[in-house]
């Protein structure tokens, strides 16, 4: 005790942090008091088992932390320190829950992890600057309705054995405050599998309770924030939820995950079809005569005799669909590209007709001419869809303005594109307007380029720049390599002379330039370039003969010069 305040003695009494963990205290030095300007104190890992009274004349302390002691409780009087915003308690044998805490109006968070004896009191509301509440690993079996009332709190750690109880009441409290209903965060459950299931049987209750959106639409956020195996059944039992975001996420696991041993058995002639709901992209009835023509089996409602379904809305209780051991889900992209490899349409035969009108129909969908759009669509819903021609569709589904023709192109497109594109049709979709500048484009066509694979965004550059002279960029310097060199031949002369005076925002030149190595001049002036091309330094253009830099942001020339671009005239600001 003597060597701590020897050094108390020698710190400054106007510091703000002040940290006395692993000393093994039992009490605290007078000294204390004098440290008025105090804002965080730290005493964790000592042997308090009552609050030092020191403590309460620190009137400017906004953190105080007293981990890992002995206090069995908190006295009353902790509520003069109304400057107090955090407090940490952690690791304490605490008696309850100590009743000073909810004197302190500015109080934010509130650590009480690892006291096994505390229970939250039904006037907790007091608290109402309250934000973050951490209690795991206490006593809660129940969680106070008043919780509720706290219009801040964003955060409430409740990982404990207990965990089911706590689940069950929160889910009440989430019908008292929809608002609510996202506070949890899954990851601080600590669940595992076993738990997890639990869960889900009491969600799948949820249905029979007509249980409200609030409580739903939470069980929806444990379900996609947190990834276990689930078995079949309790899957099946979750699609009886009448929620469609978790029954999205339900079908999703059933039909493309694997993991689920839910593989995809491909539809044949010997299948019997049913459509449950309404499909997004495929009309039911038509659908139907398409599978009757076929001579395929359908039927209106889920049977034994069922082998494929495309699930689209809740499946009702009665079905028991667990007890259909063989049922294998698709999409609606699984049976729209069965249906047209069955009808055979005159776009799936690979001969010289085929391709004709294959490039037909993208001249008429390139048109921009509703008109031509329109016949377009038409000719295509009568056969199969060519890959080649979604890009073209995408396009084209941009600038329609007909309702009735954008629904009819946005369907083609959703079963025949990968889930990325599927994101990107449920949203915005635009790539180019007047008000656009030159980097936005770039920028939303690299975007749309990670986001789908179905779609050739070169190709969408391209007609950008055809029909408005932006996108240029991007055809530059994010194509791929082959699509580079051939708009980088459109600037290229007769005299091996590129001008790039045209393009005022580029701002750099690619490495594919190196396919030129005749280039005997380049003119970039009035580009948006910045520093000196690093492709004229490393490539060797031996009949470099000049360089155009003027009204660029190039400031300087590389010094030295390599010996390649000794004889170079360069044409600059400066």
């Amino acid at each position: 005790m003597e060597d701590l305040v020897r050094k108390l003695q020698t710190k400054d009494k106007t510091t703000q942090y002040l940290s006395l963990a692993h000393n093994g205290l039992e009490e605290l030095p007078a000294i204390i008091t004098s440290f008025q300007k105090l804002k965080t104190l730290d005493l964790s890992y000592n042997k308090f088992k009552v609050l030092p009274p020191q403590v309460l004349a620190l009137q400017n302390l906004r953190l105080l932390i007293l981990n890992n002691n002995r206090l069995e409780d908190l006295p009353d009087t902790l509520g003069q320190l109304q400057s107090l915003e955090t407090i940490m308690i952690h690791a304490n044998p605490l008696e309850g829950f100590p009743r000073g805490l909810l004197q302190l109006n500015k109080l934010h968070t509130l650590a009480l992890t690892r006291c096994p004896k505390v229970e939250i009191p039904e006037d907790i509301d007091k608290l109402q600057n309250l934000e973050k509440l951490y209690l795991g690993n206490s006593a809660i079996k129940t969680l106070p309705k008043s919780l509720a009332n706290l219009p801040k709190l964003g955060l409430l750690d409740i990982q404990s054995h207990k965990i089911r109880q706590v689940f069950s009441t929160f889910l009440f409290l989430a019908h008292l405050n929809p608002q609510k209903a996202r506070l949890l965060d899954p990851m601080l459950f600590g669940i595992n599998v076993g738990t997890m299931q639990k869960i889900i049987r009491m969600v799948a209750k949820l249905s029979k309770i007509n249980a409200p959106l609030s409580l739903r639409k939470y069980a929806f956020d444990i379900l996609t924030q947190k990834t276990i195996p689930i078995d079949r059944k309790l899957l099946f039992d979750l699609l009886c939820i009448n929620y469609p975001p978790l029954n999205n996420k339900v079908w999703t696991l059933i039909a493309d995950n694997n993991n689920h041993t839910l593989a995809k058995q491909p539809l044949d002639k010997n299948s019997v079809v049913c459509i449950v709901g309404r499909p997004k992209a495929l009309k039911k009835t038509a659908t139907y005569e398409r599978l009757n023509k076929l001579g395929i089996q359908y039927t209106q409602k889920l049977n034994t005799t069922t082998t494929h379904a495309l699930v689209v809305a809740p499946i009702p209780l009665k079905h028991k669909v667990h007890n259909y051991p063989n049922l294998v889900f698709i999409s609606e992209q699984d049976l729209h590209q069965f249906l047209q490899e069955q009808e055979g349409g005159f776009l799936l035969e690979q001969d010289k007709e085929t391709i004709q009108n294959r490039g037909n129909l993208i001249e008429l969908l390139y048109s921009t001419q509703e008109e031509s759009i329109r016949l377009a669509v038409q000719l295509i819903e009568g056969g199969g869809l060519d890959k080649s021609l979604i890009t073209p569709l995408f396009i084209a589904y941009t600038f329609v303005q007909d309702k009735t023709l954008r629904k009819k192109i946005r369907q083609l497109l959703y079963v025949n594109i990968d889930k990325g594109g599927q994101e990107l049709l449920r949203g915005r979709i635009s790539f180019y307007t007047t008000s656009m500048r030159e980097s936005e484009i770039c920028n939303r066509l690299i975007r749309y380029q990670k986001a789908t694979a179905s779609l050739d965004i070169s190709q969408v550059a391209q007609f950008v720049y055809k029909n408005h002279q932006k996108a240029y960029t991007y055809l530059i310097l994010h194509a791929p390599a082959k699509q580079q060199t051939a708009f980088l031949q459109l600037f290229i002369n007769s005299q091996h002379i590129l001008d790039c005076s045209k393009l005022s925002r580029l701002g750099n030149l690619p490495t594919t330039l190196k396919e030129f190595p005749d280039l005997m001049g380049i003119n970039m002036q009035g580009c948006s370039i910045r520093q000196f091309p690093k492709i004229l330094l490393d490539y060797p253009f031996k009949k470099l003969k000049w360089v155009d830099l003027r009204k660029t942001n190039v400031r300087k020339l590389p010094y030295p010069l390599p010996p390649h671009l000794e004889d170079c005239k360069f044409f600059t600001n400066f």
